[in-house]
């Protein structure tokens, strides 16, 4: 149908409506016409430009049908080609549609089927040679504006009219805004996301996202509907969108890249919100409060969405090119999403990233990298130089303004001390909501977020605003100073957003210890230009330091905070830090000082804290981040460290690394460091102070020589000095990196003394570890370390807990307590129990009979006492034991195997817990006779203290000489209850003889007894009772009726064989074996114990040295089992790192905790000791020596011997040719003899010279 217009209303597309296209009259809806200039002609213009090709269909019914459709498009824009031009007065639009139409007619085959005539091309042409009519605006724009070329001048009423307009818009705009931020709400993550955590802000400073219910709808599409936290595989199309915008860029216009540019922020937004909405569900004091429970929450909500994204096709390399985007929005989200793959180190993550960079020889990340960091040093030292030049034109224009001097006005001297103020000040924080939408205005610029203007004239109360000065008159001026403080601050803000995310980045690149990329930030071999970032960071944190103020200081930590992840356990990158001067920065640091505590605050501004207040918790982060990359130096894990710390150690200041601790010290009770949860930065940061320094004493490159030297030189710091020496422990670890040699080095750490282990604990592992060789032992220990550890732990919680306090305190009075009054309460039962007259003539059990002062009043004073102290014994003594308790050992067999028929692989129950001695089992005989103890403690009561003589077995449990006799007779049950089970099985074989030959012997009344065998039950009793406590051949009689029978050889032999072997195999050897087995097994535990003591004075439990030569070469052994090689502070060392986040363990710290859980002793000194370091150099040199003298004595045996063999057999040779000489002579005497007599004496002299050969 052809389309009718009237004047300016929509094309008619039918006199019929179309859904969702037209309306009832047949008009287009509102918004088409814009879909079809933006995204119809655009789309078909770059089809059938790149793409449209019929001859490679695959048969022809697909060619017929592309020509067909294709031709349909044709007719159907000729059909609305005459007036576009009513519409489109945009000349893009225009062109568009020229380009895309001419496109289609330049095929022949559509020109044919469209039936395009010849008068086609000139309405081409006079489209795009035609102009918009007057006073018509893009279909993009719909606000209308006045026309700049009106000369005409406005009337009053006119002017008045509009100026009311304009400030109805502007309260409109507040408004709208304010409506905007309230529909967003406040930036929290408890309002955003739901997160259970409160207080913690949602969109972090530098890395903001939109906030509001709009943005996390359209996260939660990426979202499994079942599981919040599984992402959906349509995230990946974001990355595949990320990757084709990137590739397709410089194809696009302007126009479009700037919208594209819109498009890719919100993807990269969409992805980082994906992982950032899981982190915000962690509380981040978990982190220092319980590192454990915080990497296991990271493990099931933040590392699951991390590989989803990382798994498509190694995301990280798909984002890495995105930093060197022409827009820095972009730059800037891929450097944020890097950050969130990166969190908590994501060894994924990190190991795509090297391997990407080791395949692709990537140089844009390093470049970037460099070239953020060069870009804030630049901006900062101009920063400082334009701060400088305001402070000076500030400090003229305030001479100018006074008419006095500056020592004279009053007024001048206010506004130096306001200036002053100002200089403490740091940045604003960012704004409460971040808009997701961008609101631009008509010139395409962005608009301010104001609050609504109020009406009313402000007070009239003179206020102080920043930037405002006083005159000499008192009154207020506000000058350009405002707007340059403003524009510095701002910059300042953006290049340290920038500066702080790049600096975390690295750090997250080498959170964790990765090597490979530690490495490839200092060197990248494969690429053909290397850039050294470790050097750059150095650099920059020169530049940082050269002017400190209070508003730089902050952003010096995370630049020392990236120094400390690329250097940990890394020493090549130590030594590029080192040589790049870094010591000369950290002594400025450490020489900052702080005059003023500021304790009592009442500061209320808009950042929450004044900035004295700030620049307090600046100091402790700064400096705690100083002294951590010293002690990482310092750290002993390369042959080449000594030399390091040499070099530190004349370099670093070591008065201000006193200061710094005390300063530390210091400030661990400050109610604002403590109100703000850093006490605990401070306490480390205090003891790695302490630390560096003692370190340099080990090295022997501090001035410092001794601890005495240290207590002279920190007399101002002797507390902080004094907690540091008492609560610091040392230990040395065999330390060995793949590669390098192994070396000894000594740690140093900090723990409570409050939380060691109980003397029950220490006793009992001390005697029964295995000690069979040096090996087990370490592997014993190593062993029972998570039940050591949770014991600690367990301890420690039960003295936090104040209501248990009362229950565990004064544990040893108590028992002592308990056990005289159950002696007072036995003694008393002994003398005055009595028979009642009721119980005299019958065996009935009766209650005894006693006075009436002990049955009604003491027995009741001290009953209830006994019962009281019972229960508080026993409700102690499952409190402390409780993590130690455990079933029998089957019971966790058949659980398991139960678990795994029902549940298959998927059963968490898949292997056995680790039993130790340290268990307590929870139907053991202790735990029996704790629960019986109390037990007999309620029934004494209540029946006059009869059971009180069975609660004088806790004396057992109080006393170890008694355990250990009681082991003797436990330690061996099984082979007792065996024999037990032997004897009876032969008294029953004696008892089934005596039933069938001697049943009439048993006589029930006799003068030994009463003996009954009318049945085989009988007749085993009788054996029994009188077997085993009597000679049973004794007491059956001869004759039944007790008379001296007449002998009998038939029936007295069998007697006497009877009679003996009972005795014999019964009373003699049945029960010796019994006695022998615990006589043994006494002897056995005693010569154990003493084994065990001389073991304890000969030998070091851990590198197992004899003692001997700790007296003889070094300080003495008690020395060093004490203070080097102490087994305890191995296990409280394992509980430290357990304190700290897998993440910041330095590299001894981690190569420890590794070994731990892999289940390795490889971390113990094995026949080693620093202590004779030196004594080993000098030995081996000797043995190098001697070994040298025993070669060449060896060699000179060998020579002579060798010559004595040459001898000998010149000798035989001689003996042989002299024999053969004699014979010639005698041969040819006759024939010599006729010769001339001169040639025969001269034959004769050349024989006699020859010695052969």
């Amino acid at each position: 149908h052809s389309p009718q217009y009237s004047g300016s209303r929509l094309p008619r597309i039918s006199s019929v409506g179309i859904p969702d296209v037209t309306d009832e009259e047949g008009q287009l809806v509102p918004g088409l016409l814009e879909y079809l200039a933006d995204g119809v002609i655009p789309f078909l213009h770059a089809f059938y430009s790149s793409f449209f090709d019929p001859d490679d269909a695959q048969n022809e019914d697909d060619r017929d049908m592309e020509y067909n459709t294709s031709a349909q498009i044709t007719k159907n824009l000729m059909h609305l080609g005459s007036e576009l031009v009513n519409f489109f007065s945009n000349p893009i639009h225009l062109s568009l549609y020229k380009n895309t139409l001419n496109k289609l007619i330049a095929h022949e085959e559509i020109k044919v089927r469209a039936d395009v005539d010849e008068s086609t091309p000139l309405i081409v042409k006079q489209l795009s040679t035609e102009q918009p009519p007057p006073g018509k605006r893009s279909t993009l724009t719909r606000v209308a504006t006045i026309d700049s070329t009106t000369t005409e001048p406005m009337s009053g009423d006119k002017l008045q009219n509009y100026r009311r307009q304009q400030k109805l818009n502007d309260h409109f705009k507040n408004f709208s805004r304010n409506y905007q931020i309230a529909y967003r709400g406040p930036n929290t993550a408890q309002f955003q996301i739901n997160s259970p955590v409160a207080g913690i802000e949602y969109s972090d400073d530098g890395e903001e996202l939109p906030l509001g219910p709009s943005f996390q709808n359209l996260v939660k599409i990426y979202l499994s509907d079942h599981e919040e936290s599984k992402i959906r595989k349509e995230a990946e199309r974001l990355l595949r969108q990320l990757e084709i915008s990137n590739s397709t860029r410089e194809q696009l216009s302007d126009s479009d890249q700037i919208k594209q540019d819109l498009v890719d922020v919100r993807c990269l937004q969409i992805l980082r919100a994906l992982i950032h909405n899981q982190i915000k569900l962690i509380d981040p004091e978990l982190k220092d409060r319980d590192p454990i429970q915080f990497r296991k929450k990271s493990d099931q909500l933040v590392v699951p969405a991390q590989i989803r994204i990382q798994n498509f096709d190694n995301a990280i390399k798909r984002i890495v090119p995105l930093l060197a985007h022409q827009n820095e929005d972009i730059s800037r989200e891929a450097l944020a999403l890097m950050k969130a793959l990166l969190f908590s180190g994501n060894e994924d993550v990190q190991g795509g990233l090297a391997s990407s960079v080791e395949e692709t020889r990537e140089e844009i990340l390093f470049l970037h990298l460099k070239q953020r960091i060069e870009i804030a040093s630049l901006n900062y030292k101009e920063s400082v130089d334009l701060e400088k030049q305001l402070s000076a034109r500030q400090e003229v224009q305030l001479r100018l303004k006074s008419p006095l001097t500056d020592s004279e006005s009053p007024h001048a001297t206010a506004a130096k001390a306001f200036s002053s103020s100002d200089q403490l000040e740091v940045r604003k924080g960012k704004e409460v909501a971040i808009s997701m939408e961008v609101l631009k205005s008509e010139d395409g610029g962005l608009e301010d977020i104001r609050p609504l203007l109020s009406t009313q004239d402000s007070s009239p109360h003179l206020k102080r605003t920043k930037g405002e000065s006083f005159d000499s008159n008192g009154e207020s001026h506000r000058g350009t100073n405002e707007e340059d403080d403003t524009l510095l601050s701002q910059v300042i803000a953006s290049d340290t957003s920038w500066t702080s995310l790049v600096l975390e980045v690295i750090g997250l690149m080498c959170d964790g210890q990765h090597r490979t990329l530690q490495n490839y930030l200092r060197d990248q071999p494969d690429n053909f230009k290397t850039i050294n970032v470790v050097a750059e960071v150095t650099n920059f944190l020169h530049t940082y330091t050269s002017e400190l103020s209070h508003k730089t200081l902050e952003h010096v930590t995370p630049i020392l905070q990236a120094l400390i992840e690329m250097s940990v356990g890394n020493f090549k990158n130590q030594q590029v830090i080192f040589d790049k001067l870094v010591i000369d920065p950290i002594n400025r640091i450490l020489q900052l000082q702080l005059g003023n505590l500021h304790e009592n605050c009442n500061f209320d501004g808009p950042e929450g804290k004044c900035p004295e207040c700030k620049y307090l918790l600046n100091m402790v982060e700064v400096k705690g981040s100083a002294v951590e990359l010293v002690g990482i130096m310092l750290e002993e894990t390369n042959p080449e460290t000594p030399n390091v710390a040499l070099g530190i150690g004349s370099s670093l200041d070591e008065d201000s690394v006193i200061e710094t601790m005390g300063f530390f010290h210091e400030l661990q009770s400050h109610p604002l460091v403590k109100d703000e949860q850093m006490d605990d930065d401070c306490e480390r940061g205090m003891y790695r102070a302490y630390q560096i320094l003692v370190a340099l004493m080990d090295y022997e490159a501090s001035s410092i020589k001794d601890m005495k030297s240290l207590k002279k030189r920190a007399q101002k710091n002797k507390e902080a000095l004094n907690d540091c020496v008492q609560h610091t422990r040392s230990i040395e670890i065999h330390f060995q990196e793949e590669g390098c040699k192994p070396l000894l080095s000594k740690v140093h750490f900090p723990f409570d003394d409050s939380n060691t282990l109980r003397e029950e604990i220490t006793e009992q592992v001390r005697w029964n570890v295995n000690r069979d060789s040096m090996e087990d032992k370490q592997r014993s220990l190593l062993d029972l370390m998570p039940a050591l550890k949770n014991d600690i732990k367990h301890q420690a919680r039960l003295r936090d807990t104040l209501i248990l306090r009362p229950i565990l305190a004064y544990h040893t009075f108590r028992t002592r307590l308990l056990m005289f009054i159950t002696l007072l309460l036995n003694l008393f039962v002994l003398f005055t129990f009595e028979v009642p007259d009721s119980a005299q003539d019958n065996n009935r059990v009766f209650l005894p009979q006693t006075d009436v002062w002990f049955r009604r009043y003491l027995l009741f004073i001290l009953g209830a006492i006994h019962l009281i102290m019972s229960f508080w014994i026993v409700i102690e003594y499952f409190l402390i034991n409780w993590p130690h308790f455990k079933l029998p050992q089957f019971f966790y067999t058949y659980w398991v195997k139960i678990a795994h028929l029902v549940s298959g692989d998927r059963s968490p129950f898949k292997q056995l817990p680790q039993f130790t001695f340290l268990d307590v089992n929870i139907f053991g005989v202790t735990t029996l006779y704790m629960l019986i103890f109390l037990a007999c403690s309620i029934l004494s009561l209540a029946f006059r203290g009869y059971f009180y003589c069975i609660c004088l077995l806790f004396i057992i449990a109080t006393n170890d000489i008694l355990q250990r006799v009681l082991k003797a007779v436990t330690k061996n049950g099984t082979s007792l209850i065996w024999v037990g089970i032997l004897g009876l099985i032969v008294l029953f074989i004696y008892a089934v003889l005596s039933f069938a030959t001697l049943h009439n012997k048993f006589v029930a009344d006799n003068d030994d007894g009463s003996l009954y065998c009318d049945t085989l039950t009988q007749c085993m009793y009788s054996v029994l009772r009188y077997g085993l406590i009597d000679n049973l051949g004794l007491v059956v009689p001869l004759s039944s009726d007790g008379e001296a029978p007449g002998y009998s050889s038939n029936l007295q032999p069998v007697r006497l064989i009877y009679d003996i072997s009972f005795f014999i195999i019964v009373t003699t050897i049945g029960l010796n074996i019994v006695f022998g087995i615990i006589v043994d097994t006494f002897g056995e535990l005693r010569e154990e114990r003493s084994s065990i003591e001389a073991e304890q004075k000969s030998k070091c439990f851990i590198c197992d040295l004899s003692s001997y030569d700790f007296e003889r070469k070094a300080k003495g052994f008690k020395n060093h089992y004490k203070l080097d090689h102490n087994m305890w502070d191995y296990v409280y060392y394992s509980l430290y790192l357990d304190s700290i986040d897998t993440g910041d363990h330095n590299a001894i710290q981690k190569y420890v905790y590794e070994q731990i859980l892999e289940n390795d002793t490889g971390f113990f000194p094995q026949e080693e000791a620093r202590c004779f370091k030196g004594e080993e150099d000098t030995t081996g040199q000797k043995l190098d020596e001697l070994q040298d003298k025993v070669e060449g004595i060896l060699q000179r045996f060998k020579e002579k011997e060798h010559a004595k063999s040459i001898n000998a057999k010149r000798a035989e040779q001689r003996k042989f040719e002299q024999v053969l000489k004699t014979r010639k002579s005698n041969v040819s005497s006759v024939g010599l003899q006729s010769l001339h007599p001169s040639l025969s004496t001269s034959f004769s002299f050349k024989e006699d010279s020859t010695e052969g050969p």
